[in-house]
């Protein structure tokens, strides 16, 4: 693969166009399609900006006979950020993992384990985060199950192999965010920490219900022609399925 087709697929893989990877790396638009094309080659100082951007080495960026992509999967364990801050309220907004960790997966695809008893994702393509949530979306045979990860339960993030993002569809650009959920009918799962969660005390699984809004620090879901409020707070995943 050259160096113009994997700039190519590395900005593709982030949902980058050519005008934001040349914002990025300050200089024009007809630049990264010269690069794209082959028809120019970027100076060093742009192969090392890229490397950083891309998180890869320069050998995987520039030799031909190096193929894209981690040889292993690189992971991110967010114990160490957590420590000082897990005996915090359960009820209090405080997310565990930095952004800048966070860049380093969106627009990957990658496997997330969330802490305690709460099911993570696995072959999630990460699409964006915001204060609360981590967004993705799963391919599986002929759906797409949409979703969102409480970040403050985030434990671990493994980027997988890369893939082709044609299999996401209208997914690849579209946007997923809270808004995203709106009059959807989605699974929500609250935070399941310890094996008695559900047992005892409040439900931890709301499954088929209908979100009709966040507003604040609350989401307000209907079910059963019952509507109630959520603390966003509590939520470890919240997942609605569309067909392809």
């Amino acid at each position: 693969m050259t160096l113009g087709e994997k700039i190519q697929q590395l900005r593709k893989s982030r949902s980058l166009s050519q005008e934001q990877l040349a914002e990025k790396l300050n200089i024009s638009r007809q630049s990264i399609s010269k690069w794209e094309l082959n028809d120019a080659t970027p100076d060093l100082s742009k192969i090392v900006m890229l490397s950083k951007l891309f998180s890869i080495s320069m050998d995987e960026l520039i030799k031909e006979n190096v193929p894209l992509g981690p040889n292993k999967s690189e992971s991110i364990n967010c114990n160490i950020d957590r420590i000082k801050n897990f005996f915090k309220s359960r009820d209090a907004i405080n997310p565990m993992i930095k952004d800048d960790l966070l860049d380093n997966y969106i627009g990957r695809f990658c496997s997330v384990d969330l802490i305690g008893w709460n099911d993570g994702v696995n072959n999630a393509y990460l699409t964006s985060y915001d204060n609360f949530f981590v967004y993705y979306v799963i391919v599986e045979n002929h759906k797409f199950r949409i979703g969102a990860l409480g970040k403050k339960y985030i434990e671990e993030i493994e980027a997988e192999s890369l893939k082709s993002l044609e299999i996401l569809g209208n997914y690849q650009t579209q946007a997923i965010n809270k808004k995203f959920f709106i009059t959807k009918k989605a699974d929500l799962y609250l935070d399941d920490r310890y094996f008695w969660s559900g047992l005892i005390g409040e439900d931890t699984e709301h499954l088929n219900l209908t979100v009709r809004k966040f507003e604040n620090e609350k989401i307000y879901v209907c079910q059963n022609a019952n509507e109630f409020p959520l603390l966003i707070s509590k939520i470890s995943k919240l997942e609605t399925i569309e067909n392809k």
